[in-house]
């Protein structure tokens, strides 16, 4: 299995699991919590993917000096090496959601998307430029909270052609503008269909992959269309396939094959099928 450096912006999902109690007089819903969950999101849900599918991960990321920060440093897993760099008054990025008799009734965001301190980034590349020999692939997760800036991403783009390593690129655009653009001259991007229709500029990757959800994948592979499609489960929460499906790719060969993407569409169905980001047993 391949051995990889991601860097991306790390989210803590927190959910609370509870059941509804008599209303209150005021109308509200009351809830009485049976068991509360923390776990990686953003690119921390893509590691945990791409760990759970056996390979070797470098998570490099940011957290600030707070106390999610501390609870995302006890996560462990086999085969996970956890780089985080610390930035002194930046809030660690949580978002919970409070799901009652199995259904998500409410979604409650910890936010801070300022910028990353120049100093922090540039201590991130020497970090890159002195590990990155070791490692086959240079992954980027772009969850849009302030890691990566247009000259950090043209930054880590460069450094994986410097070095040789293929680069992969996941950007969101959720409640951003598409910044696909940045990461022109990468390897392989994958988009969801939002975000391919929101690129205006030329952005020179040899291998897209759109992920179609339920209808599956179309891929440009080095100028080679491939269709595949989705596999069918009974879903229950889509929230995080994307995530598996890039991890599935991160995994394969370079450049991906027909069996490969496949593969990918099969673990991303197959994560939809537990609640949040609970992954499934790979065997």
């Amino acid at each position: 299995m391949p051995k990889v450096i991601v860097v991306g912006d790390l989210i803590l999902d927190i959910y609370h699991y509870g059941h509804p109690l008599k209303d209150s007089v005021e109308g509200l819903l009351a809830i009485g919590e049976d068991k509360t969950e923390a776990s990686f999101g953003g690119a921390g849900l893509l590691v945990r993917n791409i760990v759970q599918l056996g390979g070797r991960v470098d998570f490099v990321t940011v957290i600030g000096n707070d106390e999610f920060g501390d609870l995302a440093q006890k996560f462990i897993r086999q085969n996970l090496k956890k780089t985080f760099f610390v930035e002194n008054g930046r809030k660690t990025t949580v978002k919970e959601r409070f799901v009652v008799n199995g259904k998500k009734v409410l979604k409650w965001n910890h936010l801070d998307n300022r910028p990353l301190n120049p100093a922090i980034q540039n201590r991130i590349l020497l970090y890159l430029a002195k590990n990155i020999r070791g490692y086959d692939k240079l992954i980027i997760s772009d969850y849009r909270h302030g890691l990566i800036s247009q000259s950090f991403a043209r930054a880590l783009v460069a450094l994986g052609k410097k070095f040789k390593k293929p680069v992969y690129v996941d950007s969101q655009i959720a409640q951003s503008k598409g910044n696909h653009a940045w990461y022109k001259g990468a390897d392989l991007m994958c988009l969801n269909e939002l975000e391919a229709k929101s690129i205006k500029d030329e952005i020179d990757i040899p291998n897209i992959i759109l992920k179609l959800g339920s209808k599956g994948s179309l891929a440009v592979i080095e100028g080679k269309k491939i269709r595949t499609p989705a596999f069918k489960v009974k879903v229950v929460d889509t929230t995080g396939a994307g995530d598996a499906f890039f991890a599935a790719l991160v995994i394969s060969n370079f450049p991906p094959t027909t069996s490969d993407l496949k593969r990918a569409n099969k673990w991303a169905a197959l994560t939809t099928t537990k609640m949040g980001t609970e992954l499934p047993k790979t065997r």
